[in-house]
């Protein structure tokens, strides 16, 4: 079981985040694909929205308002071999099999 814990959160051009991790692990987050995907994602378009990501409760997610969060050790597995990763930037991917780390439910 992974427990990394996300002391603060840095808001990047083209939505992208970094993420600063209390271990001192880095990790930046593209996320224009989930964007592109809609539904509750759709909200992350807007820059005054996107912008206004915190680190979630005791560091174990990024959050917004109105309930969109990421769970940090997903979000470090992305980065680290779970998702496409290219010039140190993690891409999530809508993907079905990583349904888990999204909230917004997969249909099908």
């Amino acid at each position: 079981m992974l427990f990394d814990v996300i002391e603060s959160v840095v808001v990047e051009p083209e939505k992208r985040l970094t993420l600063l991790y209390r271990d001192g692990g880095r990790v930046t987050v593209d996320f224009n694909e989930i964007i592109g995907r809609g539904g509750v994602f759709a909200k992350l378009a807007d820059p005054a929205f996107f912008r206004q990501v915190l680190p979630g409760p005791r560091g174990r997610s990024i959050e917004w308002p109105e309930g969109i969060d990421f769970c940090a050790d997903a979000l470090w597995l992305e980065a680290h071999g779970g998702g496409e990763c290219a010039d140190g930037v993690a891409t999530l991917r809508p993907d079905p099999a990583n349904a888990s780390l999204f909230n917004d439910p997969v249909e099908g």
